[in-house]
Order: C-alpha cells, then sequence, then structure tokens
C-alpha cells in the first residue's frame, strides 16, 4: 500500500498531505501513550498468572493433601498412647501412605510425601536407626517412588548448624502450625525442596504434638519447568518470599559451590531500587537492566511464594512501535499524494482508530464485551489484532475466576451454584424427551450432634467422609454439595447403568459397626419419562427414600 500510494503524488497537494500527516500522526500518538502502558501492564500481568499457574496448581493439591492426611492421622492416632510403641509397618500408617500416593505420584513437582512422629512419644532414642512413621522419596530424574529411611530427629544438634540441613523441617513443626516453608537443602536426601507441613495434635484435653505429615517439591524442577515455559521471547522468571526476599532469580546467588540452596538476603524491592531509571505503577516496575528497558510484575501463588516475570519493553511495545513509526512514513508519502487522497485517508485512518480509542475506553470501565473487527491489513489491523488478543486473554482470566464459583470449598465438589444450572440443562432435556438419568441423595447423620460432641473440625471431617464415599461409588457422575451435609449425585452415562449396583456399594459403606464412625444416609429415585415433568419430581422422591433411610437408621439404634 505504501509504494502504490507515492504513485498518485503531487506537488499540487504535497502541502496540504504534510498538514494531514501531523495531524495523523498526532491521532496515532494519542491513541499509542493512551492504551501502549495500559496494555503493556496488562500483557504482564497476564503473562505472570499464566505462567505461574501449573506451579500454583500444583501448590493448592499438595496443601488439600496434606491437610486431608494430617486430620485422616488424628482419627487414626488421637492420644499419645497410640502411637508408644507404633512400628513403621503399622496398617494404619501403611493406610495414610496409600491415601498419599493416590494423589502424591501424580501432581508435578512432588518428590517426597511423609509422615514422622513425635521420639517423645514414641520412645526414639539417638541409637536408633531410623524414626517412626514414613518417607518416600522419588529417585532422581526418574518417576519411581521408593521408601526411604525416616529421619531420626533425636540423632541432630539442634545447636549445631551442620545438623539444620537434616531437620530444619522439624524444627518448623515444633512450631505447631502449618506452613509452607522457604526453599531449603536438605541434607537427608540431598535435595532443594519447597515444603508444606501439617502438624498433629492429639486429642487430649491439653493437645499435644503427636507428629507432622508433609509434601516436598523438586525446587530444582520447579526453577528448570519455569525457566523453559516462557511467556515472552526476551524474558525470564524469578520467585520471591513471603518476606520479600528473593527466593530465586537467575542473577541472584541463591545455591553454594555445592549446589546446596543458601537462599539471599536482598529483597525484591531493593533489587528493583538498584536498576537504573525505576518507575513503578500499581505494582508493576519498569527500569533499565543492562542496558535495556523492562517491565516486571509479579503475583502471589497460593503458598509463601510469589511468581514474578521480567520482559523485555521492546517486546511487550511492538505493536505499538509498528503502528507509530511506520504511519509516520507512511504520512510523509501522502504528503506527495492528490489532495482529494486526504479525504479518504483521513477517513481510512481516524475510523478505526476512533473504534480502538472507544474499545480502550469500554475495556477500561470493565466492558470486556467490546467487538472490534480488523479492517486492514495494516499496522492499525496488526494493533486491532493485539488489542483484540488482549480482550480476549482478559475474557479468559474473568472466566476461570467466574469456574471458581462453581466449586465447594471444603469437599471440592461442585456447588449449589453448579447444581442450579445442571437443573436447568436437565430440565431442557426432559423438555426435549432425551433426559436418562437417576438421583441420588446423601446426608450425614447426627452432624449437629458431632459439632456440639467433638467440634466442628470433626464435622467438617464427616461431611468430607460422605462426600469421599459418593465420588468414589459414582466415578463418573457430577457430585454436588447443596447445604451444610446434603449431597446430591446426578448419575448418567455409564453410572446410570450401572446404578443399582453402585447405590447398593454406597449404602453397605454408609452403615458400619463402629459407634464412633461417621454415618449417613442415602437415597435414590429413578427419573421415569411420562411421570416425572421436571428434576424436582425426581429429587422430591430421592429426598423422601433418604429421609425413609435415616428413618430406618434411628430405629434401628
Amino acid at each position: 500500500m505504501k509504494n502504490k500510494l507515492s504513485i498518485r503524488i503531487s506537488v499540487i497537494s504535497a502541502l496540504a498531505m504534510v498538514l494531514a500527516a501531523g495531524a495523523g500522526i498526532g491521532v496515532t500518538y494519542t491513541v499509542h501513550t493512551t492504551i501502549a502502558n495500559s496494555y503493556a501492564e496488562n500483557s504482564i500481568r497476564i503473562a505472570a498468572m499464566e505462567d505461574g499457574s501449573p506451579l500454583d496448581r500444583s501448590f493448592l493439591t499438595v496443601r488439600n493433601l496434606v491437610t486431608e492426611v494430617s486430620d485422616i492421622a488424628k482419627l487414626y492416632f488421637p492420644t499419645t498412647a497410640d502411637i508408644q510403641g507404633l512400628t513403621n509397618d503399622n496398617a494404619k500408617l501403611v493406610d495414610i501412605k496409600r491415601i498419599y500416593s493416590s494423589t502424591a505420584v501424580h501432581t508435578e513437582y512432588v518428590c517426597n510425601y511423609w509422615m514422622v512422629f513425635n521420639p517423645a512419644y514414641t520412645g526414639t532414642t539417638p541409637t536408633d536407626e531410623e524414626g517412626v512413621g514414613f518417607f518416600v522419596v522419588r529417585q532422581k530424574g526418574s518417576a519411581v517412588f521408593e521408601d526411604h529411611k525416616v529421619t531420626n530427629v533425636t540423632a541432630y544438634d539442634e545447636t549445631d548448624p551442620e545438623a539444620i540441613a537434616h531437620i530444619s523441617w522439624w524444627i518448623q513443626v515444633k512450631k505447631g502450625i502449618s506452613t509452607w516453608m522457604k526453599p531449603y537443602y536438605n541434607g537427608n536426601t540431598d535435595q532443594n525442596l519447597v515444603s508444606f507441613i501439617v502438624p498433629v495434635f492429639s486429642a487430649d484435653p491439653a493437645p499435644l504434638l503427636l507428629g507432622a505429615a508433609g509434601i516436598d517439591l523438586d525446587f530444582d524442577e520447579i526453577i528448570d519447568a519455569l525457566s523453559e515455559h516462557k511467556h515472552f521471547e526476551d524474558s525470564y522468571p524469578f520467585l520471591i518470599n513471603a518476606d520479600n526476599t528473593i527466593a530465586w532469580h537467575p542473577d541472584v546467588q541463591v545455591f553454594d559451590e555445592n549446589h546446596h540452596y543458601v537462599g539471599a538476603d536482598s529483597t525484591y524491592q531493593e533489587n528493583m531500587e538498584a536498576r537504573e531509571g525505576i518507575a513503578e505503577h500499581d505494582g508493576v516496575y519498569s527500569y533499565y537492566y543492562k542496558g535495556k528497558r523492562r517491565m516486571s510484575a509479579s503475583v502471589p501463588l497460593s503458598n509463601s511464594l510469589s511468581f514474578g516475570i521480567s520482559v523485555s519493553m521492546d517486546e511487550l511495545y511492538d505493536p505499538f512501535v509498528k503502528a507509530t513509526i511506520l504511519p509516520v512514513i507512511m504520512y510523509g508519502m501522502f504528503a506527495l499524494a492528490l489532495s482529494i487522497g486526504l479525504f479518504f485517508l483521513l477517513r481510512y485512518w481516524l475510523k478505526p482508530i476512533q473504534q480502538l480509542t472507544n474499545a480502550v475506553q469500554n475495556v477500561r470501565g470493565g466492558d470486556l464485551d467490546v467487538e472490534i473487527h480488523r479492517t486492514s491489513n495494516d499496522e492499525i489491523g496488526e494493533l486491532t489484532d493485539s488489542f483484540d488478543s488482549m480482550v480476549q486473554a482478559l475474557r479468559s482470566q474473568r472466566s476461570e475466576m467466574d469456574a471458581l464459583a462453581y466449586r465447594d470449598g471444603l469437599t471440592g465438589v461442585k456447588n449449589k451454584n453448579a447444581h442450579t444450572a445442571k437443573i436447568a440443562e436437565i430440565n431442557g432435556k426432559i423438555k426435549d424427551g432425551n433426559a436418562r438419568f437417576a438421583l441420588v441423595m446423601c446426608d450425614v447423620n447426627d452432624l449437629k450432634t458431632i459439632n456440639d460432641s467433638k467440634g466442628h473440625s470433626f464435622g467438617d471431617q464427616a461431611i468430607r467422609e460422605a462426600c469421599l464415599a459418593l465420588c468414589h461409588a459414582f466415578l463418573h457422575s457430577p457430585v454436588y454439595r447443596i447445604g451444610g451435609d446434603e449431597f446430591i449425585v446426578i448419575a448418567e452415562g455409564e453410572d446410570y447403568e450401572n446404578r443399582e449396583a453402585l447405590f447398593l456399594r454406597l449404602s453397605q459403606a454408609s452403615v458400619t459397626g463402629d459407634p464412633d464412625a461417621y454415618h449417613f444416609a442415602v437415597g435414590m429415585a429413578t427419573y421415569q419419562p411420562g411421570v416425572d415433568k421436571e428434576f424436582a419430581d425426581v429429587f422430591k422422591r430421592a429426598d423422601e427414600a433418604m429421609y425413609l433411610a435415616k428413618k430406618r437408621a434411628k430405629n434401628h439404634k
């Protein structure tokens, strides 16, 4: 387009086109300054969230799993007497290890999972070969997990600096709070780790520290993964601790000569302040580093770390550079065009620019439903594509946040909002004659009594146990928590075909002879075409069946 326009140049329109070029440059610069910084800041924030999300998912999984295991340990070993003389082949310990393994071995970056009991109550002495519990370690460079000797913490002197590498995790356990440890070197396995630790206390009137459960993530693998996955070409990631010290940065020394993690004393802000031309806006820093103008931003993760990314501003601003410099050259050529070309060229350029400006204002106001279509193959078209990509990324981020509104925080299954949406879907299928489903209702028995007598943590555990039983029975169907202790399963497909057998298995799991176990009542109803007019009809029968089961259970007490 640029070369073809030069053919139409005439001396008569030169002055007019110079003025038009000046006006076009002014308009282009206005658009550039309006959206360039906003686009760059949003781009780097989105990149930080997307690049850090795989790591964050692992952190969330680890936290939930260790918390679940520690809760089970409290049930298996409620007092100090329960761990006296305990051996590492104890059936309950083996069961806890199995629960761990079902998720831990499939979670990215997990290299170890363990449970260690307090030697003060197990009777472990410094001369014992190992402590009481289990320690499962993934072999370096493979996916194979093997049993490792349990560290005997009594064999180490906490005042000896060389012993810290072996028992720093136990020192943290004795503080008695669940925590994500800062990255550290573990001398027992020769690994650099990030660990989540949950202390396990007894159920005595004065709770005593029985031990702890934890999962270790391979910090070296985390760094390698972050370094390999890049949202931008000229970029690098970094990690920040909760106290704002640098956890890892490609240009900060955090390992000793043996590649043992030792950390850094400098904070992220101190590192930023040492840069040239530093400027900060809403948590995003711009600065000069190694002769390049760069921009960095960080986002908090689910543990004590924050993930950050630094990107060359040349790469961030590339679409805007093209949309600014090239139009200047183009307008320079317009100075030789016919006067009549002024009208058409200005109309051609100003209309898409105005659309962009209006779209930017809408986005600033929170409207992400804006639509702007590419109308040309020049730099404005590229800018339009870049803007559209940014809006799509923001929409995706908002959609992910909306999805969280459909997940129950206590159990991890779908919540009442998701259940409401599913009802609308099923009612549509009933109306179209395509519905084939069954409903299974579940209600925890005597939850108020559990809460009043044992505390709400036991009540929460009862709810989770009931939910787990439902999930295990109906593996291919969605489970919804629709009330405090009420769940519903909508069995379709394979589970629908096997509903009777699956329900029988669930019913048998809900009744045990143990008076201290959690019990729950279940009931099932199957959709009957021509009889059930809507979802509520099936729901009512399932609910009645459940309460009948609950009543029978009470009569048999």
